[in-house]
């Protein structure tokens, strides 16, 4: 992988503002992840909303690996 590449992703991840309690603001964290997601693994996620949250899993078969990761912030809008 390029590292620019790399770096501009890592910027619009970190630029993403997604405050847990702000649903909107997840979803939109999770198209930023979607869209990256794609960019690197060729496959669209499935989107999943819980209770109005935004959720994404790429299934690839097998065998399996399991990574958790999450993509929600405790910060509200706007904190520097």
């Amino acid at each position: 992988m390029n590292l620019r590449l790399m770096l501009e992703d890592l910027e619009e991840l970190v630029s993403c503002e997604s405050f847990s309690a702000d649903h909107e603001a997840v979803a939109r964290s999770a198209r930023v992840v979607a869209d990256q997601g794609f960019r690197r693994l060729g496959a669209r996620p499935e989107t999943i909303v819980i209770d109005g949250v935004t959720h994404l899993r790429w299934t690839f078969g097998t065998p399996r690996v399991l990574l958790v990761g999450h993509h929600d912030t405790v910060w509200p809008i706007g904190t520097r």
